[in-house]
């Protein structure tokens, strides 16, 4: 991948989403921001950063995987829908998956593509954990009275990245940063976990207990500006969640499920980002 790749990237990343979304009856999401994503994972990860073109050098497909200590995260891998069945997907996903192949760790948010899921699910050593999204209008009046949460720092950077060892097997780093600077707030319980909270849905949720992990949740949705919230996913560790999306008048749906290898995320108090998982 290329700089001047990062328009046409992003352009295939939405058309393929909304393809995906209209054949499963869904509407388009407005949540779907990128963040920068694309350039970032370039400049952090270009080795894992790759795209697919025809022959007149249009852009057919990407994908982009990145390194972070000893984990490896698929973080995009998405191929326009007309180009789709022709083997794209598998070549990208091999290039990413050599990328991380000394990583001891890997962790893959999927789509609910059954392409998608069959071509994870087959990579050695992965386990899929089935998930569910919450959205809709958020029930404001039901929301508690929250405490022992506060605004972040960077001073509290140190902590979220020893945080992210314990419950994902390595710390988001400049993934983190990204999503911070792309106007996301960083939210802490002190010593017990923290939260990265979006316009409209909580990006990351990640604590050491579930009471605190409840109230980064609570605190992230309470934060949300936008009239439709989303929690992008919650398997069945995180029970926690899926009581406060219930509570506050989300409805629950199946997603693509999160792949772990090695990797404590599906069974910790911790919600993912889709693309930096």
């Amino acid at each position: 991948m290329a700089e001047s790749d990062v328009g046409a990237c992003d352009d295939v990343f939405h058309r393929s989403l909304s393809a995906l979304r209209a054949k499963l009856s869904l509407p388009p999401d407005p949540g779907s921001a990128l963040f920068g994503a694309t350039a970032h994972l370039l400049r952090t990860d270009q080795e894992g950063s790759w795209v697919a073109v025809d022959e007149h050098g249009t852009v057919l497909g990407f994908g982009q995987a990145a390194r972070r200590e000893n984990l490896w995260v698929l973080a995009h891998l998405f191929v326009a829908p007309a180009a789709q069945g022709g083997g794209v997907g598998r070549l990208l996903l091999r290039q990413a998956c050599e990328y991380g192949a000394r990583a001891p760790a890997g962790l893959i948010a999927s789509t609910p593509d059954p392409r998608a899921i069959a071509a994870y699910g087959r990579l050695a050593g992965f386990a899929l954990h089935p998930v569910l999204t919450a959205s809709g209008r958020l029930a404001r009046s039901r929301l508690p009275r929250i405490s022992g949460v506060r605004e972040g720092t960077t001073g509290d950077l140190d902590f979220a990245a020893d945080l992210d060892r314990a419950v994902r097997g390595g710390p988001h780093g400049p993934d983190l940063d990204c999503l911070l600077g792309g106007g996301a707030r960083l939210v802490v319980a002190p010593d017990r976990g923290y939260a990265v909270a979006g316009d409209g849905r909580p990006l990351v949720v990640a604590a050491l207990d579930e009471e605190a992990a409840v109230a980064l949740l609570q605190e992230s949705l309470a934060r949300s500006t936008d009239e439709e919230v989303r929690i992008k996913r919650m398997g069945a560790a995180q029970q926690w969640g899926l009581r406060v999306a219930i509570e506050l008048g989300l409805e629950l749906r199946p997603w693509g499920p999160l792949l772990t290898r090695a990797s404590p995320a599906a069974t910790s108090a911790y919600l993912p980002d889709s693309a930096f998982c």
